[in-house]
């Protein structure tokens, strides 16, 4: 009888409940890997330990140039951002800028504007320029970002537009 049908006749239960058995579960764990081999002298030679630390090396080095291209990318992409609010507050003041002219405009032809289609649509051309300000916290073209601060200030605006 082989070494190995022995090993097979014993039950897996008795080895792991008999410490003596530890050996025979080695060499059962020894003969089924393959990695593992019983006579180095055969084997070829693995890389040396100066090829291993190159290799370790290089891997580091990979791995330290992929951090810092996704570093540069985080980098990027936050400049980019950056460039994109004061993009957005720059037309923000520009819309301001028109909507205080046309304020002027409206307030210097008052009398005209009057006359021609009476006080409520004065009054009505005003508030409806009045709201087209940008808020704080509103992105250009009038998309609101949402916050409790938006709520906030539409409730403000209900009140004034009563008044």
């Amino acid at each position: 009888m082989e070494d190995e049908e022995i090993v097979d006749t014993i039950p897996w239960e008795f080895m792991y409940r008999n410490p003596k058995c530890v050996l025979i579960l080695a060499a059962k764990v020894h003969q089924l890997n393959p990695e593992i081999a019983v006579d180095t002298a055969c084997l070829p030679a693995g890389p040396s330990r100066s090829e291993q630390r190159r290799i370790s090396t290089e891997a580091n080095a990979s791995a330290a140039r992929k951090r810092k291209a996704d570093a540069d990318a985080d980098t990027s992409a936050r400049i980019a951002a950056l460039k994109v609010m004061g993009l957005e507050s720059a037309v923000a003041e520009q819309e301001t800028k028109v909507i205080v002219q046309q304020l002027d405009m409206t307030e210097r032809f008052r009398d005209s504007i009057v006359a021609k289609e009476g006080e409520a649509a004065y009054h009505n051309k005003v508030c409806g320029l009045l709201g087209d300000f940008p808020r704080k916290g509103q992105a250009v073209g009038g998309t609101p970002i949402a916050s409790s601060s938006d709520e906030e200030a539409s409730d403000e605006d209900e009140q004034d537009r009563s008044m």
